[in-house]
């Protein structure tokens, strides 16, 4: 039985993230924060979550960030090892109210 062959994407982390600080605000509650965020907004903010949480406490080692529409539902790699042969995926959804 032949190995299935894994084509590698190369991309480079996202030097055009849009800047999510507003999240941050401690003059409203943040669900009403993420309430009115735009889905690419949501992606960046995940993003930051990978960058500030995974690669620093869960043993992450890089993560990229594809994103709008040319990610083929991957929004953000995030690899657990340097070779880049073990990774997760994640794919941001955010709805809007209806």
């Amino acid at each position: 039985m032949k190995e299935k062959e894994i084509k590698l994407i190369k991309v480079k982390n996202n030097p055009q993230s849009r800047d999510v600080s507003k999240i941050f605000s401690i003059d409203r509650p943040p669900l009403s924060i993420l309430k009115q965020i735009s889905s690419a907004e949501f992606e960046d903010l995940t993003y930051g979550w990978v960058m500030e949480y995974l690669l620093k406490k869960e043993g992450y080692v890089d993560a990229v960030q594809i994103g709008e529409g040319r990610d083929s539902g991957r929004d953000i790699i995030a690899y657990l090892t340097e070779d880049k042969e073990k990774f997760d995926i994640f794919q941001c959804k955010r709805y809007t109210a209806t």
